[in-house]
């Protein structure tokens, strides 16, 4: 059934690529089928269809799109609707864990998120991201690796997927260019 699924997606990419024009790493100006037949849709989590990699893509483009309205004014960019959206339950939880430590050990500094993990930097410009690939698929458990364009620099990120509450949802973020593993980093700090 899945191999059927990832048939489909892989035939519709490339009939909306051929007849778009577009690239499969432009982000900024696609919208879900849904959204533009039924404008009061809700454009927060869109259900997936099972396919992590759609999920992903999906995930990407919304992640996109917040992050642009906000170039102008960064520090406007709430995270937390991010992580609510589109972040596992005990992703979340380890994130309020590490805030909590931080806000009690370390009210006047920066603390342990000096970077950005959806933008995997302390910067956004132009980001978006390119060449999902479904690494593995197990179960509930998923990886997906793609490329992040971020300020004219590409990172190569790994998502830990998990199927909760009915779709999938990230549960751990890794930065493969540098080694770097929120995850395990978040659990380390709290030691």
């Amino acid at each position: 059934m899945i191999d059927m699924e990832k048939s489909i997606l892989v035939i519709l990419v490339a009939l909306l690529m051929a007849g778009c024009g577009a690239k499969s790493s432009d982000t900024s100006s696609q919208t879900t089928e849904s959204q533009e037949s039924n404008p009061t849709a809700s454009a927060v989590t869109p259900k997936s269809d099972g396919n992590v990699l759609h999920r992903v893509e999906q995930i990407y483009k919304d992640v996109a799109a917040e992050y642009a309205k906000y170039d102008e004014d960064f520090e406007s960019m709430d995270d937390d609707g991010l992580d609510d959206r589109f972040c596992s339950d005990e992703w979340k939880g380890l994130v309020a864990k590490v805030v909590d430590f931080d806000s009690t050990n370390n009210p006047d500094e920066i603390g342990f998120f000096d970077a950005d993990y959806w933008v995997m930097g302390q910067d956004s410009q132009d980001l978006s991201a390119s060449d999902f690939n479904l690494v593995e698929e197990k179960g509930d458990h998923a990886i997906v690796e793609f490329n992040l364009h971020n300020c004219g620099s590409i990172t190569k990120v790994r998502l830990e997927m998990v199927r909760e509450r009915g779709d999938w949802f990230i549960d751990n973020f890794i930065d493969l260019d540098n080694a770097i593993n929120w995850k395990e980093e978040m659990k380390d700090y709290l030691k």
